[in-house]
């Protein structure tokens, strides 16, 4: 189901048909919004979560990724990815992750854990 505003109301689409449903009417003195809901498409996902409850530093970097993370959240997988997608697996071990090797670029960091999977930009000087 797809909710929008149209003038003097809200509305529900229905996606098969195109058929608008007035849920509910608004008059010029109400406070009117422009509100959009897709199914499936979450406002907030998995990864704006894990976000606010993982932090990595410093990036850029240089030898070395620092991962501060919440008690409550358990790395199970990592993986860096360059520019051409490749994938590198690494570890994560006493909340460091070793970039020594890696050439100065661009890369992204998926970390898989318990509560979901994020995925960080990351600059190697």
């Amino acid at each position: 189901m797809i909710c929008i505003w149209l003038a003097g109301g809200i509305h529900s689409i229905d996606k098969s048909t195109g058929a608008a449903t007035l849920v509910g009417v608004t008059t010029p003195l109400d406070v009117e919004l422009t509100i959009m809901s897709i199914e499936g498409v979450p406002i907030l996902g998995v990864s704006d979560f894990l976000a606010d409850l993982i932090t990595f530093y410093p990036n850029p970097m240089i030898d070395q990724l620092n991962v501060e993370l919440s008690s409550a959240i358990t790395i199970l997988k990592a993986s860096i990815y360059d520019v051409l997608g490749r994938s590198i697996e690494v570890e994560v071990v006493n909340k460091t992750i070793n970039v020594e090797y890696l050439r100065s670029g661009i890369y992204v960091l998926r970390l898989e854990t318990n509560l979901g999977v994020l995925t960080q930009k990351l600059v190697k000087d």
